[in-house]
């Protein structure tokens, strides 16, 4: 959370924090890059509820499951462009 790079537009998690962290981190983010554009790919995304009641970020659940292989969901998270 103290390292953000001032100019990035694309970040990965993998279910990386618990609750709160996750919750401090989408405000962060959205602060710090707000009129910009930025996108989360979020792996095992057990937080995405952070984003979703969080109008400053448009939210998209791709399950990944049903293969032979079990995968995680993966959440596409974009900051809305003000």
């Amino acid at each position: 959370l103290e390292h953000l790079p001032p100019d990035a537009t694309l970040m990965y998690l993998y279910n990386p924090f618990v609750r709160p962290v996750v919750e401090r981190f989408a405000v962060l983010v959205a602060e710090t890059y707000a009129g910009r554009r930025m996108r989360l790919i979020y792996s095992n995304c057990k937080h995405v509820d952070v984003f979703r009641d969080d109008p400053r970020w448009d939210v998209q659940v791709m399950p990944l499951s049903g293969g032979a292989v079990p995968l995680d969901d993966v959440a596409v998270i974009d900051l809305v462009a003000r």
